[in-house]
């Protein structure tokens, strides 16, 4: 009896000091990674919180002992809150992001069991993700004016490829052709081919200058700019455009009609290179809020999960993004690829178009 109550009380001293451990461990852990993390019972009040991050709320955690989860939230925030709260109390864990005091947490709260398994409270664990939020919005201001710059540059060399060498190869071409008829019937063969040869660098000048930064996207604004990309494209590829538009006004801002012209510009071009197909559908509208647009081809299709994401595509979504709007794509083997865009055209509302002619 004597050596099992000793064993007894070895093995609870054993059990006490690995619980110091832990609790150790877990307090450096705290204290390094700026979070907090807390508990709740049933009625969602809080039992317990500590981490470092209160320090950046200028909050002491033993005063809101006690208090509802969502006591310090209003509006929206006090929502998300009590969603998650309640989503981990029925056993579902959740995810959000949460501003306060000019941080950003994200947010981590799941369902605090018991030994039975029995659910008795929510924890919760929030990390300040602030530093990121900056480091990440200044990247993507960075590269969004990587793209105005691209985009004015593109602007530029298109315009000296049609005024200028676009006119010094019109004017060496009626040179040749002046000569031609001073020589009449004695025109050698060498001369020509080289007005042959003239000829078609002029094509292809004109198609690299429209190539890059179509005037009539400037000019004329985005319907017309993808009236006649269609007809170009066609007569190019052999490949059919079915395009249906609506409330497609002069008034769309010009880094929205560029990235939509872009984003159908690339959807194309993969068409027309891997869809294997002679038809293509183009549909895009718009209203107060956004602008949507859709390609839809019943090509070969392709597995997204095994197919790696091309520069192309990612030029698509980083175009979407950096204009607060989003860019989907789906596709399957034998079933052909869908494309679908949105874009905010107002900046205090979110595109609330989706389900138009989406289906």
């Amino acid at each position: 009896r004597l050596l099992a109550l000793v064993r007894q009380i070895a093995e609870r001293r054993n059990a006490e000091v690995a619980l110091q451990h832990s609790r150790a461990r877990l307090r450096l852990l705290l204290d390094q990674v700026p979070c907090i993390l807390w508990t709740a019972g049933p009625d969602l009040r809080l039992t317990s919180c500590v981490g470092t991050g209160f320090g950046n709320l200028n909050v002491i955690p033993d005063e809101i002992i006690g208090r509802p989860v969502d006591d310090r939230a209003s509006g929206k925030r006090q929502l998300q809150t009590a969603q998650a709260h309640r989503k981990a109390l029925s056993g579902i864990a959740s995810t959000y992001e949460l501003q306060a005091r000019g941080r950003a947490f994200h947010c981590v709260v799941e369902p605090f069991r018991d030994v039975d398994g029995t659910i008795s409270g929510v924890i919760g664990l929030a990390v300040d993700i602030t530093e990121r939020k900056i480091t990440e919005d200044q990247l993507h201001m960075l590269t969004r004016r990587l793209v105005e710059v691209q985009e004015s540059e593109r602007r530029v060399v298109a315009g000296e490829l049609h005024d200028q060498i676009g006119q010094y190869l019109t004017a060496l071409k009626l040179l040749l052709h002046r000569t031609q008829k001073i020589v009449g019937e004695n025109t050698p063969e060498t001369l020509e081919q080289a007005r042959s040869v003239l000829t078609e660098l002029i094509s292809r000048v004109r198609n690299l200058s429209l190539d890059l930064r179509p005037q009539m996207l400037d000019d004329l604004g985005l319907l017309p700019a993808l009236l006649w990309h269609f007809d170009r494209y066609t007569e190019q590829t052999e490949v059919a455009v079915n395009f249906r538009h609506s409330g497609l006004r002069e008034d769309i801002p010009t880094e929205v009609s560029t990235a939509a012209y872009r984003i159908v510009q690339e959807a194309l071009n993969n068409v027309a290179r891997y869809a294997e197909t002679k038809e293509v559908s183009v549909t895009v509208w718009a209203s107060h809020s956004a602008l949507c647009l859709k390609i839809e081809d019943k090509g070969i299709g392709f597995d997204t999960a095994q197919v790696g994401v091309g520069a192309g595509i990612q030029g698509m979504r980083e175009r979407a993004f950096f204009l607060g709007g989003s860019i989907e794509l789906d596709s399957l083997p034998g079933h052909g690829t869908r494309v679908f865009a949105e874009f905010p055209l107002t900046n205090n509302s979110k595109a609330t178009d989706r389900k138009q002619k989406r289906s």
